[in-house]
């Protein structure tokens, strides 16, 4: 059986075994505004897009609407696919993981934006949220994966081409 490479917390990379990863299905959430991206800001300052785990048994888009209320107190009404990745590392809560991420734009998003709804885990590193200009993504240091700026991107393109109302 072939070997996973998995990043480890301490940014080194280790082989596991297939059957020794957790398996952590994710959603995340691209809110563009007035060519601004919403990000969440960790306390050791690298930022992510809004989203998290999908609980056993959850559907996809309950997650969603769930991930994105806790992290921004936001809500919306259109959601439209813009990427899957998977991502193999360890995380304090999870251990070795296999990560399988879907990324979606959110649209007819209403609300202000807060922290009221974090879950007790979140408020050990998640810091604040911010509006970060499109034009600057590719300057700003991400969490674990330096392939957001090009979702990002993509949903901001998208957006553009398609005058649609997300």
């Amino acid at each position: 059986m072939n070997k996973i490479i998995c990043i480890c917390k301490k940014g080194t990379n280790v082989e596991l075994n297939p059957q020794d990863l957790n398996f952590r299905p994710s959603v995340y959430g691209v809110i563009i505004k007035n060519k601004k991206v919403l990000l969440i800001k960790y306390k050791d300052g690298k930022y992510d897009i809004p989203g998290g785990g999908i609980n056993k048994g959850e559907k996809i888009k309950n997650a969603l609407k769930r991930e994105i209320f806790e992290e921004t107190g936001l809500k919306f009404k259109g959601e439209k696919i813009i990427e899957c990745t998977e991502n193999f590392f360890e995380t304090k809560t999870h251990g070795y993981t296999h990560s399988l991420r879907i990324y979606y734009l959110l649209g007819n998003v209403s609300g202000v934006p807060n922290l009221n709804n974090l879950d007790d885990h979140e408020k050990d590193y998640i810091d604040n949220f911010e509006w970060v200009d499109i034009y600057k993504i590719d300057k700003i240091k991400f969490h674990r994966n330096s392939k957001k700026s090009e979702i990002i991107k993509k949903a901001y393109n998208l957006l553009e081409d398609n005058k649609c109302a997300y």
